[in-house]
């Protein structure tokens, strides 16, 4: 066995479904991002949920301990990796898992609104900016192509999904 491969790593990632894991998505993100980052609870719980492909990770007992979400037009976000987990490689396979199964349905490209002090993860991960967007703004547009991260020309604004209001 590759002491690097995947059967070394100290956790699983599934699918989730929504109804019936509502409560282990739930305790990630409002872990993460209501009480560690004090965001407001109703933008958290934006309604989107239901539509959205969900992912769990979970340690080898069983335990969540990250989550992210996609929305069908491919807008990747919700990564949450408790804080105790960080820096594992947790929010990478999340995020990688993601772009795969956008590729598997058949989407060209993904996106992400990043923080500033995101945006350095998801460009190693093969995300660029939006090149007209305010690179001073609080969230920005970054998308990336799902089969070619190295493809320059993977932001074109006009196919990106409308940002939430």
């Amino acid at each position: 066995m590759d002491p690097d491969g995947p059967d070394s790593l100290p956790f699983v990632i599934a699918t989730a479904d929504w109804k019936q894991d509502r409560a282990a998505i739930r305790s990630v993100r409002e872990a993460v991002f209501i009480h560690e980052r004090g965001m407001d609870r109703r933008a958290e719980w934006d309604g989107v949920d239901p539509v959205c492909i969900h992912l769990l990770a979970y340690t080898l007992e069983g335990q969540p301990l990250a989550t992210a979400r996609m929305t069908p037009d491919g807008v990747i976000g919700h990564i949450a990796v408790l804080h105790a987990w960080r820096g594992q490689g947790i929010g990478s396979a999340l995020l990688q898992t993601l772009v795969d199964l956008a590729a598997a349905h058949g989407l060209e490209r993904v996106f992400i609104d990043s923080r500033p002090e995101e945006r350095e993860f998801f460009h190693r991960h093969g995300f660029l900016a939006d090149p007209a967007a305010d690179p001073g703004a609080p969230t920005l547009r970054m998308a990336r192509h799902c089969t070619d991260p190295e493809d320059p020309a993977c932001f074109d604004s006009s196919l990106s999904p409308a940002r939430p209001a």
